[in-house]
């Protein structure tokens, strides 16, 4: 996070695990989702991202990966959960299996 957003976090909980696979098969990603509930630090500009601020209930889905608007609410309640998500080659969901767990 240091080297992303120039802040130090706190209080890691991991919450969530997704695999993501892709039509030709060429690439599987398994992404693992950690929610911390401090930081310590001014969020800033990086190569690899532009933080800004949303009112959850304003939160632009429309401008994000597509399956961020299916586990953002299990992230955002606190709930655990696996998925595994499949896109075509324009990174359109073709399948998508997501499941409250109990632990990971």
């Amino acid at each position: 996070m240091f080297e992303e957003a120039n802040i130090t976090v706190e209080n890691i909980k991991q919450l969530g695990i997704i695999d993501f696979y892709w039509k030709d098969g060429l690439d599987i990603i398994e992404v693992n989702i950690f929610k911390a509930e401090n930081f310590d630090g001014i969020p800033s500009e990086s190569e690899e991202m532009r933080p800004e601020w949303f009112d959850i209930k304003e939160i632009p889905f429309d401008k994000m990966w597509q399956d961020d608007m299916y586990w953002m609410p299990l992230f955002l309640d606190n709930k655990k959960f696996r998925g595994k998500f499949t896109f075509d080659g324009k990174d359109n969901i073709l399948e998508k299996e997501l499941n409250e767990v109990e632990s990971i």
